[in-house]
């Protein structure tokens, strides 16, 4: 199973020590929590300093984590929680962006603020541009691309032989395998490769 976070984005330039930072306005007199520069959030309990991966799951089209405050627990953007841990302060008028469009992409320099003007003309300005999953046959996540092109530029091919694979069962002549990460559910997409059943063409019978 890959999970999202550490291992996800674990390729051999990101490979750099985890470091964490407190998230503010959340937890209790018993727990804090934490994110990192990996994107990944953690719970840590304060009595014995044990630590939890809490789990960053997808749902009403962004990445969301459970955090307790006051007494609750809150549906909250992941995003944004790493922002208040590593960017500071979210302003009132702002959203958390991520820049390279893949929303699964966590890292603090990944993130941007922007106004919803702003997010509104940068999402049309993109709306084509679908992320781009290669990966090892075995599942392994080797790298992921903000587009088509630049999926293909990386790894000499053509823009329509990468659209090809992504859109068939993602296989060719090497030894990788290439998706749309689509919406940035990579950790739903990733852990499971299907071969698609050919389409038998033909006219549909008549009722």
């Amino acid at each position: 199973m890959i999970r999202h976070g550490t291992e996800r984005w674990a390729t051999p330039e990101r490979k750099e020590k985890e470091r964490w930072r407190l998230i503010p306005g959340y937890g209790s007199e018993r727990v804090r929590y934490e994110a990192s520069n990996k994107g990944n959030i953690r719970r840590v309990m304060l009595r014995t300093g044990e630590t939890k991966p809490k789990s960053i799951y997808y749902n009403s089209g962004a990445w969301r984590v459970k955090l307790a405050r006051d007494g609750r627990n809150d549906n909250v953007s992941a995003a944004r929680a790493v922002a208040l841990a590593w960017l500071g302060d979210v302003p009132p008028d702002k959203l958390v962006v991520t820049r390279n469009g893949i929303h699964s992409d966590l890292r603090p320099e990944n993130l941007i603020y922007m106004s919803r003007s702003e997010c509104g003309k940068y999402q049309r300005r993109n709306r084509h541009r679908k992320p781009v999953v290669k990966m090892r046959r075995n599942g392994e996540v080797v790298e992921v691309y903000p587009s088509v092109i630049a999926c293909a530029k990386a790894n000499g091919y053509t823009q329509g032989t990468i659209s090809n694979r992504c859109r068939r069962d993602g296989s060719g002549m090497d030894e990788y395998l290439y998706q749309y990460d689509e919406c940035g559910k990579g950790r739903a997409s990733l852990t499971e490769v299907r071969e698609k059943p050919a389409q038998k063409r033909g006219r549909k019978p008549q009722k």
